[in-house]
């Protein structure tokens, strides 16, 4: 009935947006805890040690790599994997990918992404 398929896509959204929040929040909390401990570092142990860093941070590695890898790693990695949480999740993506493929050999049917609801509703 109607009312099923509209409560299947409103799950299917919300385990989406479920999924994109979860991928968000896995890539960016290293970079949360790493602000965190520099803050935590630097109040706590910073004016006993006379530098901007204080013992944690003073190590090579955490001074300048944790940087690298929590600012650009992470955020190329959430940069990465939307793309592929996108194709994996929207049907109707992975239909227009398909059929741009095969207008290619054809110069006068041009695919278009649809956005009808009734398409993705279908069975394939």
């Amino acid at each position: 009935s109607h009312v099923s398929r509209m409560n299947k896509r409103k799950h299917q959204a919300a385990v989406t947006m479920a999924m994109f929040t979860a991928l968000f929040l896995a890539c960016n909390l290293p970079v949360l805890l790493n602000y965190i401990m520099w803050f935590l570092n630097k109040l706590l142990y910073g004016p006993m040690y006379g530098t901007m860093y204080g013992p944690l941070y003073n190590h090579p590695f955490l001074a300048y790599y944790s940087w690298l890898l929590c600012d650009i790693v992470c955020t190329v990695l959430n940069a990465v994997f939307n793309p592929i949480l996108y194709f994996s999740r929207m049907k109707s993506l992975r239909i227009w990918v398909r059929t741009r493929g095969a207008a290619r050999s054809s110069p006068n049917k041009r695919p278009t992404l649809s956005t009808n609801v009734r398409s993705e509703l279908s069975p394939s």
